[in-house]
């Protein structure tokens, strides 16, 4: 098999590891850790799926990323409830009664999670991992794979996707929006450059991909603070109020070093311009 396409495959071969182990650990000792590792997984097979969807066989493809929609849903909810939760715990007494509630709230989605995982359909899912670790390419590449360059090719466009979020975001801030909108385009920026960190990762650029890491967790923060506020926002306990206040002081400052650190990750020939017509790092002060 061509080296790039080995890689690629090797790394699928790591993830199907990865879902295996932590599957067992959330229905034996679930802890934060334990979804976080598990949704990722999930998430690194979905996104690199997506990018090298063309190169795949393609029920293989598709039947994957319609599993792991449902996945991949599933523990997001777990981990929205545990990011509220975990915020909450630092500011709140052990005997407030916000606590307690979302205790309940998370412990009831981790058995949901833990159930919808043990079930035969997801068995079915995680048999479709074991051939894409094994034999995942399409018609004339199955053999050997598809050449490096085709493989690249695909990743550049996952970058150029960050590209065009990031540029969509800046002419969004140049007009009168909500903050809704602002914040799902945050969000779509997120997941683009989530894509970006996978698919990199997966040809082996760790530097690069370890840059799209950076900006992912900056915008995590972002979006975290979106999450809380949701759960939150409408509550006038002193623990609720606590707890917004401060998801929303992080948000601030992850969000004064999301340029830079985009500015780092992406390829300068791909930066946008702010609406004025400057590149970003001539018209814009740092902040998103």
């Amino acid at each position: 098999m061509r080296s790039t396409a080995r890689t690629v495959r090797d790394f699928w071969r790591d993830q199907r590891r990865e879902l295996a182990r932590h599957t067992d650990d959330l229905a034996s000792t679930p802890s934060p850790d334990t979804v976080h590792d598990l949704r990722a997984a999930g998430r690194r097979i979905k996104a690199t799926v997506r990018t090298f969807r063309p190169l795949l066989r393609t029920s293989l493809a598709d039947s994957l990323l319609a599993g792991f929609d449902k996945v991949n849903h599933a523990l997001g909810e777990v981990r929205d409830a545990e990011v509220v939760y975990d915020l909450v715990a630092e500011i709140a007494g052990p005997d407030d009664p916000l606590l307690a509630e979302l205790t309940d709230r998370r412990d009831r989605l981790r058995t949901a999670a833990s159930e919808m995982l043990a079930a035969e359909q997801t068995a079915q899912l995680f048999t479709l991992v074991d051939d894409l670790a094994d034999d995942p390419w399409r018609g004339r590449y199955r053999k050997k794979g598809p050449p490096g360059r085709l493989l690249a090719d695909r990743v550049d466009r996952t970058q150029q996707r960050v590209a065009r979020a990031w540029q969509a975001l800046v002419t969004m801030e140049g007009a009168t929006l909500s903050e809704a909108d602002l914040d799902a385009q945050v969000h779509l920026l997120r997941r683009r450059a989530k894509s970006a960190r996978f698919s990199l990762g997966a040809i082996g650029k760790h530097h690069a991909a370890d840059k799209y890491a950076s900006v992912s967790d900056a915008l995590g923060i972002i979006q975290d603070a979106v999450v809380i506020v949701d759960v939150l926002g409408d509550r006038t306990d002193a623990a609720s109020v606590a707890a917004v206040t401060e998801a929303r002081r992080q948000a601030e400052e992850a969000r004064a070093s999301s340029t830079e650190l985009l500015q780092a990750a992406v390829p300068r020939k791909w930066w946008p311009t702010d609406p004025r017509g400057t590149d970003t790092d001539e018209g814009r002060d740092g902040h998103m």
